[in-house]
This record gives C-alpha cells, sequence and structure tokens, in this order.
C-alpha cells in the first residue's frame, strides 16, 4: 500500500464517516472534527 513508499510513514489512526456520500456532506458530520483533532495533534 502506499504507506510503505515513505520511510518514516506510520498510520496512526482512522476516522470513519459513514452516510457522507454527497459533495458537502462531511460539514455537519462529527468525523470531521474528529479528524481535525487528529490532524492537529501530529507532531
Amino acid at each position: 500500500g502506499w504507506i510503505a513508499c515513505y520511510e518514516k510513514c506510520r498510520l496512526a489512526g482512522t476516522v470513519f464517516a459513514g452516510g457522507v456520500t454527497e459533495p458537502g456532506a462531511i460539514a455537519d458530520h462529527p468525523a470531521l472534527e474528529t479528524a481535525r483533532a487528529m490532524g492537529a495533534a501530529i507532531a
């Protein structure tokens, strides 16, 4: 997979956003804040 292409890369977590099937559907989904928080925590 893609993770093998980067020497220092590791999978640190995932976010599931079920029901997001249309453009813009993520806007009010709770997974959006979860993803933002995960990204902000990257050191």
